[in-house]
């Protein structure tokens, strides 16, 4: 009896699954991350001691599509830096990342080593960019052919969309971000508290 509660206390933390009629079994783990700290996650998973990896898809300074300026509230004479990188946890794809930076504030970063650095660890390190805070806005969508492609999912599998605008501490716009995150890889929290 205390087996079977102890069983069941583990599936309900994720750490065990059960399958009917053929056992029960160790979960993968399920990676935390707290929202409300403006952190990068290659940092954040790197502490945790997974093997990350990082393949940089598509970089390019590019002018700004009228989109990507509105986002980064500049105009379209304005030239961008656009990342596009995927991410692999233990080898598997968890997490696809295109970024839209101004070519202003950090015109070498298509140089940097971006398969092995995070983006804000550059910014602060060699541009001496004072980062501040983020909005970030995160719905459950399918996948459409291209991510499943890349995050080796089927096709309209639900994964988390999340749409980022990261400011530096002069309320400057540094970042735009639209990433894509298997679901079964991750659980987010955010520390609430009540308005007095």
């Amino acid at each position: 009896m205390t087996v079977r509660h102890t069983i069941g206390d583990l599936i309900k933390e994720g750490l065990l699954y059960a399958e009917r009629g053929k056992g029960t079994f160790v979960a993968e783990p399920i990676l935390k991350r707290d929202l409300s700290m403006l952190s990068s996650i290659i940092d954040d998973m790197r502490k945790t001691g997974y093997k990350i990896i990082v393949k940089v898809l598509d970089l390019k300074t590019v002018p700004a599509s009228k989109e990507i300026a509105n986002k980064l509230e500049m105009t379209t004479k304005n030239k961008i830096i656009m990342i596009e990188r995927l991410k692999l946890i233990e080898n598997k794809p968890f997490f696809l990342e295109k970024s839209f930076l101004p070519y202003e504030l950090c015109p070498n970063l298509a140089h940097d080593n971006l398969n092995k650095y995070s983006i804000y660890s550059l910014l602060e390190d060699k541009y001496n960019s004072a980062l501040d805070s983020g909005n970030i806005s995160i719905e459950a969508i399918a996948t459409n052919k291209y991510q499943s492609n890349l995050l080796q999912l089927n096709k309209g599998t639900l994964i988390l969309n999340l749409v980022q605008t990261t400011y530096l501490k002069n309320k400057q716009i540094i970042e735009f971000i639209r990433a894509a995150a298997v679901t079964e890889k991750f659980k987010y929290y955010v520390y609430r508290k009540r308005k007095m």
